[in-house]
């Protein structure tokens, strides 16, 4: 017991009369409570991305936009509705969602990408133009790129798509895979 009294007073965890092996027990097991809860709370919101990104590329836009009723303010949720409606070839409706991503996250360089894939699938001279003036002022190379593969139509994006997404920083991008129809050129 002498030797136990000695412990205790170098380290007060090992002081057994006071209670303090309990209230460490309690405390790791707190802990590790709220670690669990955590993680499960982080598997939960990845399974659920993965399904709207799965939404996105296959163009089922209902369970983004029912993600989107409960967090309207989700910029990431907008770039997976304009990709979703992209893949049905929604271009107008695409542009519209990824201008409401962009107004929540203006320097998302990929999002101005998608718009300027779907500005180039409308044919839309002037919302190119737009496009690769933000991408210029956000990535000159990006927007070298961009310029490269754009007057080439829209099908000229398959790989660029694969490519920008593969780059993105924000861990939820995609690929558009309808994109890949016949478009002429676009008039320089």
């Amino acid at each position: 017991m002498a030797e136990l009294g000695r412990r205790s007073q170098l380290n007060p965890v090992f002081d057994v009369r006071r209670g303090s092996v309990r209230r460490t027990l309690a405390i790791a097991i707190g802990i590790l409570t709220i670690v669990l809860v955590a993680l499960s709370l982080a598997w939960y919101r990845a399974e659920q991305g993965h399904r709207l990104i799965h939404a996105a590329m296959t163009g089922r836009d209902e369970p983004i936009r029912a993600a989107l009723s409960r967090d309207p303010g989700d910029a990431t949720l907008w770039e997976l509705l304009g990709e979703a409606y992209a893949n049905q070839s929604r271009y107008q409706e695409a542009v519209q969602a990824y201008d409401r991503s962009i107004a929540l996250a203006p320097g998302d360089e990929t999002t101005w990408w998608m718009k300027g894939i779907a500005e180039v699938c409308r044919g839309n001279r002037a919302g190119i133009e737009v496009v690769e003036a933000r991408l210029r002022a956000l990535s000159p190379d990006s927007a070298a790129q961009f310029h490269q593969i754009a007057p080439n139509g829209c099908s000229a994006f398959g790989s660029g798509v694969r490519q920008k997404s593969a780059t993105s920083n924000k861990g939820l991008k995609l690929t558009i895979g309808g994109m890949a129809r016949t478009e002429p050129p676009l008039a320089a």
